[in-house]
């Protein structure tokens, strides 16, 4: 955890968890509120509402499955390359469609373009 004092070592109370899916716990992006102990290690106490999160939805036998990348994001850049590899314009499709969906304005980078 980056805090404004320092890094600290913190780990997620187990309340936390209750209730959540596997990919929804914690991730990059959250904003999150922290009790130092002594020791210099610290608790997430309490994880902020999102404003924004970039999530992955995935079928699978029992649902479909929530996968959480990151949260509270301005924008994202989708960087493709232009040759070697090809680039996969399917997966741009598919950050395009999540982007819209979740409110994140995206940005296409094309790399390798010479």
């Amino acid at each position: 955890m980056e805090t404004a004092q320092g890094r600290i070592i913190c780990h997620l109370r187990g309340r936390l968890k209750k209730g959540r899916s596997d990919g929804d716990f914690i991730t990059v992006g959250d904003r999150v509120q922290v009790l130092q102990h002594p020791g210099g290690e610290g608790s997430i106490e309490e994880i902020e509402e999102r404003e924004t999160a970039l999530v992955r939805l995935a079928p699978t036998a029992r649902g479909v499955y929530r996968q959480l990348l990151a949260a509270n994001l301005d924008q994202v850049v989708l960087v493709f390359s232009c040759a070697n590899p090809e680039p996969h314009l399917r997966m741009l499709d598919r950050f395009l469609v999540i982007c819209e969906k979740q409110g994140i304005p995206p940005v296409i980078v094309a790399n390798k373009v010479d």
